[in-house]
């Protein structure tokens, strides 16, 4: 079984990474969570489109992240076991550069991914998949599920930010994703070197970005 939080998500079209809402470019979804304890997210504008079992609840608590803009506002999506896959529609973006930012903070670490982006309705395509596996690492791949990990591991009990890009490549099968991951302060600007890519897969099909999902 896993057990983690997730919390306060973010998208926007165009990111600077920083403390200001002004670093952010278009928002096309903010989500901090900040209802009941207990309640079924699916209560609050998120759809089931996977699984039948084990709905994803809202945790009693939320992450704090040093200089996060959304850090300490709302609760959390407790993803404590496998089970039932919900997503939320943004508005979709046929071009340029999509970040998603979230706080994840991981209690029982296991392989799998664990959040990924799809179309508008999300279908079964899932791109930019983010996992981690049962030694503590954050991973990526941009169809495949069989990811690439990070070199660093996370310390278990331990509040991260991961910053997802979905990079939009004009042609086919060759969009870009890259992962993020932050520790402990926000840099002023995007890192020269990502924790995990920047990946591409000829394999997989590209996807015009609409929906988040919580796997």
């Amino acid at each position: 079984m896993r057990k983690f939080t997730f919390l306060a998500l973010l998208i926007t079209t165009v990111f600077t990474l920083g403390s200001s809402r002004a670093g952010f470019g278009q928002l096309l979804l903010e989500e901090n969570f900040s209802y009941p304890a207990g309640d079924l997210i699916t209560a609050h504008g998120w759809t089931a489109h996977s699984g039948t079992t084990q709905p994803i609840t809202v945790s009693n608590s939320g992450l704090t992240f040093p200089g996060y803009i959304a850090s300490g506002i709302g609760n959390g999506a407790l993803l404590d076991n496998t089970g039932e896959d919900d997503s939320r529609v943004f508005t979709a973006q046929s071009s340029g550069v999509v970040y998603t930012a979230f706080m994840v903070n991981i209690t029982t670490p296991a392989l799998g991914y664990f959040f990924h982006l799809g179309g508008d309705p999300i279908g079964t395509t899932f791109r930019a998949k983010v996992f981690m596996d049962a030694t503590n690492h954050f991973g990526l791949s941009l169809g495949s599920n069989t990811g690439t990990f990070a070199a660093s591991t996370f310390t278990p009990g331990t509040t991260y930010l991961l910053v997802l890009k979905y990079e939009i490549v004009s042609g086919t099968l060759n969009d870009i994703v890259t992962l993020f991951v932050f520790d402990s302060a926000i840099p002023s600007s995007e890192p020269a070197t990502a924790a995990v890519g920047p990946l591409t897969d000829a394999t997989s099909s590209d996807i015009i970005p609409g929906s988040v999902a919580l796997r």
